[in-house]
């Protein structure tokens, strides 16, 4: 089950993400790090109560190969009828620069100032050019 993140919105850089005891032996984490970090943009997550013991109807079985300190399932793989499907909350597809000008999107800035993320257009502004940054250097540690 989905739920709004009590949390709130985790965005730019979920940070900490780690693999558990499955996910370092599943496929799709081959040669990933048993820790790392990944671009989100999300207010939703599956519901913790759910993380912590995963109850499916029956002929599906799912495990959580991924959580962080902010979003309890941050990879999940779930079988039904001989498939398997995989899933994260994070978006690998996305690279900082990508999530920095998507922030700058009028749509998005305004929803992102109202929703309390940032306090202001110009904080917002502010990160994601520290965004922007930081995909252009990776090594700039100040970031």
């Amino acid at each position: 089950p989905c739920e709004p993140n009590p949390r709130g919105r985790e965005h730019g850089i979920a940070r900490g993400i780690a693999l558990t005891r499955s996910g370092r032996r599943h496929p799709m984490f081959d040669g990933c790090l048993q820790t790392f970090d990944g671009c989100a943009a999300h207010t939703d997550h599956v519901a913790a109560s759910w993380a912590a013991a995963p109850v499916c109807r029956p002929g599906v079985e799912a495990e959580v190969l991924a959580s962080n300190d902010f979003t309890p399932v941050q990879g999940l793989a779930v079988r039904i009828d001989g498939g398997e499907f995989w899933s994260v909350q994070y978006h690998p597809e996305l690279d900082l620069g990508e999530i920095a000008r998507l922030m700058r999107m009028p749509a998005s800035r305004s929803l992102l100032v109202e929703q309390g993320e940032y306090s202001s257009e110009e904080e917002l502004l502010r990160y994601s050019r520290d965004l922007e940054a930081l995909a252009a250097d990776p090594s700039n540690l100040e970031l």
